[in-house]
Order: structure tokens, then sequence, then C-alpha cells
């Protein structure tokens, strides 16, 4: 009765008086269009309502963004814009061209015998075409042993090594395979590359251990293939040592591709 009494009209108290004269209105989130209360002289103030605050952050970042395309947009049209992009256009064509020409550089492929120019070093082969000639399916240096090039074959180890030069010193015709067979292993189909294959059609693993993914695809090997592992590539091995010395993994062209830590010189023999 204090509040009547002192001319405060019809309500108790001023809560009740802000509750009647403030009312929660019902109003629509601009980004979402969702439905939700709000009071009624805040929604009066604002032309546009969000129900959270990532809703009002989505909204002032897509404004933004659009604010930004028509500055640039307006900017570019402008006889400044146009002069500056004209200008760093041209500048970066001719840095672009300038520096590919003392990049480029003349290389021999060494299965066609075609020259061709190359940007970087390691480009080895004129096309994708020489380079499947004598490269597996398996990506160069994926393996963890002593990579590199004997004689413009990829050998992925020293085993590898091993063995391209016994049959190299005995006049044993093969080739680096490239042709990939489906296998599947734990109901997921892939694709396995044997390392290489003999005048015979006959292809050849060589793998020092053979774990239940390289049991699947060996077992649904379509075609004959000989797996060596410590047992049958030891004789490639004493003929690599016999020949060349412990130390023939130095026979690659580019020097041997070691892990980190293992010294080059030291070589695994079964």
């Amino acid at each position: 009765m204090f509040y009547i009494n002192n001319g405060g009209g019809d309500f108790c108290s001023i809560s009740c008086s802000f509750k009647f004269n403030n009312p929660l209105i019902e109003v629509v989130c601009h980004t979402c269009g969702k439905s939700f209360k709000k009071k009624k002289l805040d929604a009066d103030k604002e032309e546009r309502h969000f129900c959270s605050r990532s809703c009002a952050n989505k909204y002032s970042s897509n404004i933004n963004k659009e604010q930004k395309t028509l500055n640039q947009k307006k900017w570019a049209n402008s006889e400044e814009g146009k002069r500056f992009l004209t200008k760093t256009s041209k500048l970066a064509c001719i840095k672009s061209i300038e520096i590919r020409k003392l990049k480029r550089k003349m290389n021999k492929c060494p299965v066609c015998g075609k020259e061709f120019r190359v940007m970087f070093k390691h480009k080895k082969y004129c096309s994708a075409t020489c380079y499947n000639k004598i490269s597996g399916g398996i990506k160069r240096g994926s393996s963890r042993g002593k990579h590199g090039w004997y004689k413009g074959y990829w050998c992925d180890s020293s085993w590898e090594l091993a063995w391209v030069i016994y049959n190299l010193d005995h006049g044993i015709k093969f080739e680096r395979n490239h042709q990939g067979f489906e296998y599947e292993f734990e109901g997921k189909k892939h694709k396995y590359y044997p390392d290489f294959i003999l005048e015979d059609g006959t292809y050849v693993e060589i793998k020092s251990v053979m774990g239940e993914k390289n049991k699947a695809k060996i077992a649904s090997f379509p075609t004959s293939i000989k797996v060596l592992q410590h047992k049958e590539i030891k004789i490639f091995i004493d003929h690599a040592i016999k020949i060349y010395g412990k130390n023939f993994i130095s026979l690659y062209e580019d020097g041997p591709g070691s892990n980190p830590g293992i010294p080059a010189n030291i070589v695994s023999i079964p």
C-alpha cells in the first residue's frame, strides 16, 4: 500500500509496473528463423532479432564479408585500382617467367635417351611411360631400407640391390614390376605390387618379414610368385659382397638413402 499511497498508481511495486509496461513478446530470429520471446522495449529498439550470440555473430560475419567484397570490387573498378592491378600482374608474370628460366635445366632420360627440360634435378624420366618401364607401383623411397638407383633400376633395400646385382652379373633378364594385383584383407580391397618379374613371367617378392597382410597378398596372388626371405636371399648378398665388398650399397648412383642413425657402410646379412 506504500507505493499506491505515494502516487504509484495501480501497481503494488515497481517490478510489477515494469512487467506490465514491458511484457515478453514473440519475435523471429533473423538468422535461423526460430521463434523466441523478448522484452517489448528491447524488441522495439532493434530492427533485427537474434535468438543466440552465435546467430548474431553469423549474421555480422556474412554482412562483413559482403561489405568487404563490395569494397574490393569498387576499388578494383576505380582508376587507381586498375592501374595498380595491371602493374602488379605484369611484374608477377615477368618474375615468374625469369625464375622458371633460371631453374630449368636439360636432363637425359635413362630409358629412351630423350633430352628434356626440367625444373628440378630429381626428375629423372621424360614421361610416366618411361618411368613405368622400370619402376614398381609403390612410391619410391617409401620403404625403410637403404634405397637408390643402380644401372637404371630402382631398389628399395640392400637386399633388392643384391638381387639386381646378381641377376645383371649373370645375364638373367628381369624388369621392375609396375602392375598391381587386387587382394582382400580384413574385409577391405587393396593393391599389391610385387617387386620384380622374370623373363618367364614369374614374379619375385623380396620380403624380410611376412606378416598377416603379406601372407594375404601371396595367398591370393593369381600367378606364379617367388618369395625371397632370409634363407633365399643369402646367395645374392654373398655374391654382391664377394664381388663388390661389404659396402656394395655404395654402388647406388646418388649414394644410399639410409635410415637416420644407421651408418651407410653397414649391411644386414641374413
